[in-house]
């Protein structure tokens, strides 16, 4: 439900091939920002977010402007504001082959996120060792000790 564009929750619509660019518009959110679209909204309460609150999923503000600006239209309110299909291709390969163009710089990478449980910024530590911390004993040791 959440590629679906508002005309689908919307009796007696007409849908066209709109609806896909829609779909495609969401995608294009989602493999750029790695999550899933309306996280957290329940189910039930999509339509409502799309159709009347004409919610739509966010970018990060240091997402490339083109892509972003295309995949907002993809997912705009009225149908008739969303490139056709074949517009969409033209302006992906655009993007595309502008892409290729550019010279490869390195990126600052981020550091992954905290695991669960851990504070941001805190480097996590080992537990001490000592006598209540010791290492378990080698499975030798279980054994019973045999007499030769």
């Amino acid at each position: 439900m959440t590629h679906m564009s508002p005309e689908c929750f919307i009796k007696g619509a007409m849908l066209g091939t709109e609806v896909d660019v829609y779909a495609f518009g969401i995608m294009m959110w989602e493999l750029l920002m790695c999550r899933q679209p309306y996280h957290g909204v329940k189910v039930e309460d999509l339509p409502k977010h799309v159709v009347r609150l004409q919610r739509r999923p966010v970018f990060h503000p240091l997402a490339p402007q083109p892509y972003r600006a295309l995949a907002e239209r993809c997912f705009a309110q009225k149908p008739q504001r969303r490139p056709t299909a074949s517009d969409l291709v033209s302006e992906l390969q655009a993007l595309l082959a502008e892409a290729q163009a550019e010279p490869v710089t390195k990126m600052a990478v981020a550091p992954p996120p905290p695991r669960y449980g851990e504070a941001a910024g805190v480097a996590r530590q080992s537990p001490p060792l000592g006598p209540s911390a010791a290492a378990p004993p080698t499975p030798a040791e279980h054994l019973p000790q045999r007499q030769l």
